[in-house]
């Protein structure tokens, strides 16, 4: 049984706020970067397999980064996959620097299938031609997902068509809901994960094949 990683933790961006990645090992002479990118609430340590992805990435030769972005934990109920492609070319941007990075791969965890796939098809080829692989573990659709308990499908369709409002005059920032109790969502977030094609909607059973290429 595994209780934990060492490692380095360190800034991966300094302004215009502060953005920390942990590395394991601590120590090595490796080019190749494994990032992990878990979902919606999750931060260090996400799932239960992330000490032993570390030990068999080190077995061949690949580091482990677990970046914090602004999406980390709470934080992605005023965010977008945007804003997260963007946090994950600087984490690129810095390893490639600072830690002679040659190669990466991309390991996304439920919502960090999204990014992991956003990333792939919108960041500029510098950055993308660094990605060599890309796994998708667990992808989920938040749309889908909304839908599973009856009792809310009526709530969430007039929670979308208020938030759906905000977004077209200009409101989408606006907190229209904590989910969980706790993570305030924000409109245009809200469409995101929850209308067909939102931003967010890559994974959903209903696509045809022509629409699953255009995502």
């Amino acid at each position: 049984m595994s209780f934990g990683l060492c490692g380095r933790l360190y800034r991966y961006r300094t302004s215009p706020w502060s953005q920390q990645a942990f590395e394991s090992p601590a120590e090595h002479t490796f080019t190749n970067y494994c990032i992990f990118m878990g979902g919606l609430t999750d931060g260090l340590l996400a799932c239960p397999y992330v000490e032993r992805l570390a030990a068999e990435c080190a077995a061949r030769g690949w580091a482990l980064v677990q970046p914090i972005t602004s999406s980390s934990y709470a934080g992605y109920g005023t965010g977008s996959l945007e804003r997260d492609s963007g946090e994950l070319g600087e984490l690129l941007a810095f390893l490639t620097a600072e830690r002679g990075l040659v190669n990466a791969a991309l390991v996304g965890h439920s919502t960090g299938c999204q990014n992991a796939v956003h990333f792939l098809r919108h960041a500029i080829p510098d950055l993308r031609s660094l990605v060599r692989a890309a796994a998708l573990q667990a992808p989920v659709s938040d749309r889908e997902a909304a839908g599973l308990d009856p009792a809310a499908v009526a709530a969430t369709a007039a929670m979308l068509a208020r938030a759906e409002a905000l977004v077209a005059s200009g409101k989408g920032g606006e907190v229209v809901m904590l989910q969980y109790g706790f993570v305030p969502l924000t409109a245009s977030r809200f469409v995101s994960l929850t209308a067909r094609g939102g931003g967010d909607d890559y994974f959903s059973s209903d696509f045809s094949d022509d629409e699953l290429r255009a995502r």
